[in-house]
């Protein structure tokens, strides 16, 4: 019994044993909560840019959706946000709901994207396929629209 307290062989082993699957937890979702923040906050830049052109009309870069290349305007709206992150943000993955009703002069827009987890241990901890991004903006009700509404 005395031996095995003083034999300090395979320690190094034990511990890496013991800390090694904790520290993999925790490295991953740092990388995890960093991928859902940076959605957050790339779908956010795309939902300014998409609330920019239902005010104005116009894109960042000055263009309309009119002429031959006009497109419904749900189409364009979800091909603004995904602009703002090629890669990141998926336009046919962003769905946008209105109601089309007059709040104090404003028509309420809400934007949702779903980003799926990178690793499946989230899924699995959270029991969803992905973490949903809301965003809620309000539009005046004199805005410039599409050439055709969806």
């Amino acid at each position: 019994m005395v031996r095995f307290k003083t034999d300090k062989r395979g320690v190094a082993a034990l511990e890496a044993a013991l800390l090694l699957p904790v520290c993999m937890v925790m490295i991953f979702a740092i990388v995890e909560t960093g991928w859902q923040l940076v959605t957050e906050m790339v779908f956010q830049n795309g939902v300014e840019t998409a609330a920019r052109f239902l005010e104005t009309g116009y894109t960042d870069s000055g263009d309309a959706n009119s002429g031959q290349n006009c497109q419904p305007l749900t189409s364009f709206l979800q091909t603004l946000v995904s602009e703002q992150a090629p890669g990141i943000v998926q336009s046919a993955n962003v769905s946008i709901s209105t109601d089309g009703t007059s709040v104090n002069g404003a028509i309420p827009y809400t934007f949702t994207y779903t980003q799926p987890f990178l690793t499946s241990w989230a899924g699995m901890v959270t029991n969803r396929s992905g973490w949903s991004h809301t965003e809620k903006v309000l539009v005046h009700e004199t805005t410039a629209q599409s050439c055709s509404s969806s």
